[in-house]
């Protein structure tokens, strides 16, 4: 048996719990790990991910897209929003074109923590992906995006609360 027959045995044998046992691990594992570091910042995972998306967008994002970004209800988005405008985060502005529809903005705090969470998150994950190759890095999150494009016909609920 050559090698690749033994790549191919041990992939068909692989049980789909043990595949889904380890992939929840690794997911609690990393979101324990990654609110540990945010604590400092009195952020969470989530709404570290909502501050990412408004400084990539220093235009703006409507709730609703942000919620469709995130991949959760808008009602959550809203409780996001909200605790960061009270830590001075975010602000929230009417659109400039429609007065009917509001805009989430990163406030001047938020727009200078955004660096500086970034690095230290990025000093820190080298914990965990140490001995992982960047090739291998990269393929990983590869994985993940065609997992979550795949996803777009299925009808997967979606997070509502903090403790989703």
């Amino acid at each position: 048996m050559n090698i690749f027959d033994k790549i191919n045995t041990a992939v068909k044998n692989r049980k789909t719990y043990t595949g889904g046992l380890l992939q929840a691990k690794v997911y609690r594992i990393i979101k324990i790990f990654t609110n540990e570091k945010l604590r400092p910042y009195h952020i969470s995972t989530i709404e570290w991910a909502l501050i990412g998306l408004l400084n990539d967008n220093q235009k703006g994002i409507r709730p609703s897209e942000l919620a469709e970004m995130l991949g959760v209800e808008s009602p959550f988005v809203t409780l996001l929003i909200r605790r960061l405008h009270k830590l001075e985060i975010v602000d929230i502005k009417k659109d400039t074109t429609d007065n009917r529809v509001k805009m989430v903005y990163l406030t001047k705090k938020g727009i200078t923590m955004v660096p500086k969470i970034e690095s230290f998150i990025r000093s820190e994950v080298g914990m965990l992906v140490e001995g992982i190759s960047h090739k291998d890095i990269i393929c990983y999150l590869s994985v993940l995006e065609k997992i979550v494009k795949n996803s777009k016909n299925l009808k997967i609920k979606k997070m509502t609360s903090l403790k989703d």
